[in-house]
């Protein structure tokens, strides 16, 4: 999807193990996952926490870029699409959103994390600018490639073109 100002929203997940949403599709917090299990079995992490300092940092360039935050991507499928969507469908994530865990890795999208670690590695946001991310080329290659990977051809985020 080529947004209009490219780069309009970050989500920044800061405190994961506190979020009262409990949404069903959440990775973290669903009844059908053991994400937060496994991550903790893996890493040893038992809390995650971004630090108040990164996220001042992240406001003040986000604010340079011009960058608004605002979430809407939902967008019912045919049973038709439920194992690849239309090749015409458009991402909303690319050059429009990032997504910064806690412990400030940077994802362009929202994918479960098991899946979205084969997109690439965007690199983290202790050691990397905004700025840099969208020109890596890691992130260029996704922009232009996307359609042509399995994770993004099933994705049922993706919307027609606007």
């Amino acid at each position: 999807m080529n947004c209009k100002n490219k780069l309009w929203c970050i989500t920044l997940d800061t405190n994961p193990e506190d979020c009262n949403l409990h949404c069903i599709m959440c990775e973290e917090h669903s009844l059908y996952s053991n994400f937060k299990q496994k991550l903790f079995e893996t890493t040893g992490v038992k809390f995650r926490r971004m630090k108040f300092e990164i996220v001042e940092r992240i406001f003040e360039e986000a604010a340079k870029l011009g960058v608004k935050v605002l979430l809407e991507n939902i967008l019912p499928l045919s049973d038709s699409e439920k194992t690849e969507v239309p090749e015409t469908y458009e991402c909303p994530f690319l050059e429009c959103e990032l997504w910064i865990s806690a412990t400030g890795k940077i994802s362009p999208c929202c994918a479960p994390d098991n899946l979205r670690q084969s997109l690439d590695d965007f690199g983290n946001i202790e050691t990397m600018s905004l700025t840099e991310v969208l020109a890596s080329e890691n992130y260029l290659n996704l922009v232009e490639n996307y359609k042509k990977i399995k994770l993004c051809k099933s994705c049922n985020m993706r919307k027609p073109k606007q």
